[in-house]
Parts: structure tokens; sequence; C-alpha cells
């Protein structure tokens, strides 16, 4: 995900009705309700079948607050990352070709691949 997917993502959950959200009552009509409180309804979902409780639970759980953890979380990760992979280039540059371990080999590889991951995001 970009940068600017996570940014829009954050902007929407901002936006979004605070607090816990939560499966309400189902009306027996096609209908559940996802609620914030007793009397805060975020949303209706409408459908009949097996798939409708579970597409309530799913958007209760995945409220504002849950979104902006995640965001923040990756947002974490993504700076550990690059901070592994500065460490690395500043103690290790690049390995001389007549003295590289198998060791060295792996690191190397596994920052290789880190840096694709950050040039992704």
């Amino acid at each position: 995900m970009t940068p600017t997917e996570l940014a829009s993502l954050e902007a929407l959950a901002k936006a979004a009705t605070k607090g816990k959200w939560r499966v309400g009552s189902n009306r027996g009509d096609g209908v559940i309700n996802i609620v914030e409180s007793e009397w805060d309804y975020v949303c209706e979902c409408f459908g009949y079948g097996a798939s409708e409780p579970a597409n309530a639970a799913y958007i209760a759980a995945f409220n504002p607050a849950a979104i902006l953890s995640l965001i923040e979380e990756n947002k974490r990760m993504r700076e550990a990352l690059s901070a592994l992979y500065a460490a690395f280039l500043s103690r290790h540059g690049s390995f001389p070709l007549d003295r590289v371990t198998p060791e060295q080999c792996q690191w190397n590889d596994a920052m290789l691949k880190a840096n694709d991951l950050l040039r992704l995001s």
C-alpha cells in the first residue's frame, strides 16, 4: 500500500463516527445495525443469508480506531525497516566480492529485499 493510499484511509477513518463500533440489533427483516452506542447508528447492513452477520461483524471490527491503529503500526514498521536498511548500509556498504561470507550474502539479500519493499511503498 502506498503512502497516498494510507493517507486516504487515514482521512476517511478520522472523518468517520468515533467510538467502538459493534453489531447492534438484527431486526429480522434483512437489516443488521452497526452502532457506536445505543442511540448512535453508524450504518445498516442489508441482505439475507449467512454472509449478512459476517459482513456486519467485519464492518464493526474495522472501525476508525482499528484502522488508525493499523496505519500507525504500518508507519512504525516502515520507519524501522528504513532505519535497519540505512544502518546496514552505513556499517557494511557493499562487500568486496572476494571476501563475502555466506552470512554476509544472506544479510545482503535480506537488505535488498527490504529496500525493494521500501521502494514499493
